[in-house]
């Protein structure tokens, strides 16, 4: 595996080294720390990943740009919870992308 010649996993293949690290830090997280892999993904615009990491289902929609809160959080604390949030359009106040 590390001497493939492949870009993205052999060093001296990759061209842009920082795409690599991010790829292979990817690949490592995305079954284990699925967030940590989204915010990666998220801050690096996209190189992060060798592909998009949306379903085929949401294929046609836009990727979500925040996650929601959980069930439970709904359930106990209403009063503070944010009724009209849209995983798809509503940006965290200080996502400035």
């Amino acid at each position: 595996y590390l001497t493939n010649t492949r870009v993205n996993s052999d060093w001296s293949a990759s061209p842009d080294k920082l795409a690599a690290i991010l790829i292979q830090k990817w690949v490592a997280f995305v079954h284990i720390d699925g967030l940590e892999a989204w915010s990666d993904y998220r801050k690096s615009g996209g190189i992060s990943s060798p592909t998009s990491p949306k379903s085929i289902i949401a294929a046609a929609s836009p990727e979500p740009v925040r996650l929601l809160y959980p069930l439970r959080e709904t359930q106990v604390n209403t009063a503070n919870v944010p009724g009209s949030i849209d995983r798809f359009t509503s940006k965290i106040f200080w996502d400035v992308n």
